[in-house]
Order: C-alpha cells, then sequence, then structure tokens
C-alpha cells in the first residue's frame, strides 16, 4: 500500500473534491452541453436544467420516431407513457446527483477535516475512488439496463390489459423507456457501493465532542445528509408511484412486490444501515473518553494520597464527567427523526393504495 502522510493526503482528497473531478454520470453526460453553452453564452447552465433539455430533445426523437415508423400516429395512450417515462427517468437521474453533490459535500467540509487517522483517509480515498469510477458507472448501466428493461417489459406485458407499455413498434415508447432504464440502472449503482462504504465508517475515529459525541459537528451534518437524501428518493419513488396509477400498471400482485423491492427495499437498508454506522461511531467514540476517564480514576484511586481532598474533588469530578458521557443517546436521530422516516415511507404508499383501492380488493380477494 502506497505511504502517506495524513496532513498531505488530507489536502489532496480535499483538493480533488474542490477540483469536481469525481462526477456521477449524469454530470459526465451534460458537462460537454454545459460547457458548449458557456463558451456561447458565457454562463453554464446547472446540471439539472441541461439534464431536462437532452430529456425533452430525446422526447421529441421519440414523438417524431413514433409518427413517422408507426401507422395511425401517436396516441393519447402512447404520449402519455412517454411523458411520463421521461418525467421519470430524469428525476431518477437528478436524484443520484443530488446524493453524489450531497456525499461529496458533506465529505467535504466535516467527514475528511474531522479525521484522526491516516488509515482512515485512505480507507475515504479508496471509497471515493471506487464510488466515482466513471468505468464502474458506465459498464453498470450497461450490464443493467437490458435486465431492468426487460423485466419491466414483461411485467407490464403481464399487467396491462390496455395497449402494451413496452410495445416494440412503439419505437419512441422504447427508446424512451430505454433511456429511462438506464437512468434507473445509474441511480441503482451508487447503493452496492455506498452499502460497502458504510460499514467501514464504523471504525473511524473522528474528533468528536467529548461530552456529547453525538452533537458534534460531523455527527450532526452525517445524520442531516442521510435524511436529505432519504427524503430525496422518497418523493422520487412516490413519483414513480404515481406515474404507476397513471398509467394502470398496480393491477398485478408480482408488479406491486418487484415495486416494493425496487423501489422502497434498497432505501430502507441504505438508510438503516447509514443510521447504524452513525450509532456505532458514537458509541465507539463515548467507550474511548469513558475508557480514558476510567483509567484516570483507577490511577487516582490506587496513588497513596488518594484519599486527600484535591484528589477525591479530582476523582468526584470525573466520575461526574463519566456519567454525564454515559447518559448521552447514541443514536444520531431521536424518536421525531425516526417517525419522520416511517411516515415518509407509508404516505406515498396509502395514497398509491386509496386512488386504486378497487383493483387492489380485486386483486388480494381473487385467489393466488
Amino acid at each position: 500500500m502506497e505511504k502517506w502522510d495524513a496532513h498531505a493526503l488530507r489536502e489532496q482528497l480535499l483538493m480533488e473534491i474542490r477540483s469536481q473531478s469525481h462526477r456521477s454520470l449524469l454530470q459526465a453526460i451534460v458537462d460537454p452541453f454545459r460547457r458548449a453553452c458557456g463558451e456561447r453564452l458565457g454562463c453554464r447552465p446547472p446540471v439539472w436544467l441541461a439534464a431536462s433539455f437532452m430529456t425533452l430533445l430525446v422526447l421529441c426523437m421519440g414523438l417524431v420516431l413514433t409518427i413517422v415508423f408507426r401507422e395511425g400516429g401517436v396516441s393519447a395512450f402512447a404520449l402519455e407513457q412517454m411523458i411520463w417515462i421521461s418525467l421519470v427517468g430524469l428525476c431518477t437521474a437528478l436524484a443520484a446527483h443530488i446524493l453524489c453533490v450531497r456525499l461529496l459535500l458533506t465529505l467535504r467540509d466535516h467527514v475528511i477535516p474531522n479525521l484522526e487517522r491516516e488509515k482512515d483517509l485512505i480507507v475515504v480515498k479508496e471509497g471515493i475512488a471506487k464510488i466515482f469510477s466513471l468505468r464502474r458507472q458506465i459498464l453498470f448501466v450497461i450490464f443493467s439496463t437490458p435486465m431492468v428493461w426487460f423485466l419491466l417489459f414483461r411485467l407490464t406485458n403481464q399487467a396491462v390489459d390496455a395497449p402494451v407499455v413496452f410495445d416494440v413498434p412503439h419505437l419512441g415508447v422504447f427508446l424512451i423507456s430505454a433511456l429511462a432504464g438506464a437512468e434507473g440502472a445509474g441511480a441503482l449503482y451508487f447503493v452496492i457501493p455506498l452499502l460497502d462504504f458504510l460499514p467501514r465508517m464504523r471504525a473511524f475515529h473522528f474528533r468528536l465532542y467529548e461530552l456529547n459525541p453525538r452533537e458534534s459537528d460531523v455527527m450532526v451534518f452525517l445524520s442531516a445528509a442521510a435524511t436529505e437524501v432519504m427524503w430525496v428518493f422518497v418523493l422520487l419513488n412516490a413519483l414513480i408511484a404515481a406515474a404507476m396509477v397513471a398509467m394502470g400498471l398496480l393491477h398485478d400482485r408480482t408488479l406491486l412486490i418487484v415495486l416494493v423491492l425496487l423501489l422502497w427495499l434498497p432505501l430502507i437498508v441504505a438508510y438503516l444501515g447509514a443510521q447504524r454506522t452513525f450509532r456505532e461511531i458514537i458509541t465507539q467514540a463515548k467507550w474511548r473518553y469513558l475508557g480514558e476517564l476510567q483509567s484516570r480514576i483507577r490511577s487516582a484511586l490506587q496513588h497513596p494520597d488518594a484519599l486527600e481532598k484535591e484528589s477525591l474533588e479530582d476523582i468526584n469530578r470525573w466520575m461526574d464527567f463519566h456519567s454525564r458521557i454515559a447518559s448521552t443517546p447514541n443514536s444520531a436521530v431521536d424518536l421525531g427523526a425516526r417517525l419522520h422516516f416511517i411516515n415518509g415511507l407509508i404516505m406515498p404508499l396509502i395514497a398509491a393504495a386509496l386512488t386504486n383501492y378497487q383493483h387492489l380488493i380485486q386483486l388480494f380477494s381473487s385467489s393466488p
């Protein structure tokens, strides 16, 4: 393993993040368009605006293909499908981009400056390289997109009695759904390296507030970043559920199970995994500080002057510190935040269920 000086490594990591050398696949795709706009207009459009423009361009291409190669023009049903699929694909890619930006900012401003050990900085360096590897992102999208698209193709053909959503003659729908599948695969990519990186964070030694590690700035901002990203993906999942309701796809039990597994299970696992990591970081920091206090108290009690007034005052002060630290919470979130998390997961599902309650009653009352 390459030998690094902790200070030099910290500065290098911060410089890499400031230089924006680590990017999501969406940003890498729209950056040439943004640079071209910057050269012509004098300012670069934000990523979301460039991505929206490119999505609109693909939607127009899909409409043209449908008009040219399909007799009878574009039906209202096909047009609605293309708009919904384009919107979902765009929002999925933007959610993944928000995740990347929030992760890099949190690492830059709070994690890297507060890491104490050189080996922890090396783990962060390796984790960033793995998470933001464009080669890994491209390969994952290439191999995952056909599987995601094929799964949707089979499920929608089984579930929809109306015109088939991914009917191959609908070339516009085919093109747009393939792009949306690639955007979904690009977002799903980040779940894997993040779930690999989070357990390794549990061994990190942060500079935390000794009397209450939970209230340290790094833990507060880490938890806030996880909660913010969680809400972004809750809103995304709600949008996907709304799109499926609008296109009449919530009529099949298998599709409902796949919807839960693909949309909600990764989100729940990632969020709970992050909170467990924060809890272990706080707990380990607490016991490091408690162990130091216990060693001081033990040494003071073994001293021949342990019963002297000054020694007893020191021992009592250390015991007070020990009790105060031991009584602080281990979790990075309180009960109210947990209830908000549960509420955020349940409400979109309840809304979709109320919209389709008649279909759901028929679905679950029928024999399997």
